[in-house]
């Protein structure tokens, strides 16, 4: 199930766009994501197995995308997590905060995180180039910043 209607509650940031993928068809998304080369891109999806698979399509698609996996979402698991994921079993190089869901067989919805100002925060400090620690992108260490704050 996927819920377009949380979005409304994401902040409005200059230099933000926000596109929604939902689960059932993601051809349109990936199509604009794509054209949009010089655009710096990171999925924010639930932390499921789901939101694994799709995180590794955008990956996929675009290698600089970036994962917005805020540590503070640990705060979470023992009130908002849910039993029951069938994570795989190698799931190669993950947040650690994946790591811990998938060793319990846990998994977080995004939906709680859209109301806590922490994401503004983060979300803004990546798109004005001052911050982003709370975004993850594998080895290389490096989230793309926006083009117009690159230079």
């Amino acid at each position: 199930m996927f819920n377009p209607a949380a979005y409304v509650d994401l902040p409005e940031i200059d230099g933000l766009l926000v596109a929604l993928l939902p689960g059932t068809d993601q051809r349109a998304g990936f199509a604009l994501l794509t054209q949009l080369s010089d655009v710096p891109w990171a999925h924010f999806g639930d932390l499921d197995p789901a939101g694994l698979d799709l995180y590794r399509r955008c990956v996929a698609r675009r290698s600089d995308c970036a994962w917005l996996v805020p540590d503070w979402w640990s705060e979470l698991i023992d009130t908002q997590s849910r039993s029951g994921a069938s994570w795989p079993a190698v799931l190669g190089e993950v947040p650690s905060l994946v790591a811990t869901l998938a060793a319990s067989r846990r998994w977080l919805e995004q939906e709680p995180l859209l109301l806590d100002s922490r994401l503004e925060i983060a979300v803004r400090g990546w798109v004005e180039g001052v911050g982003g620690g709370d975004f993850w992108r594998g080895r290389s260490g490096s989230m793309p910043v926006p083009s117009h704050v690159a230079k």
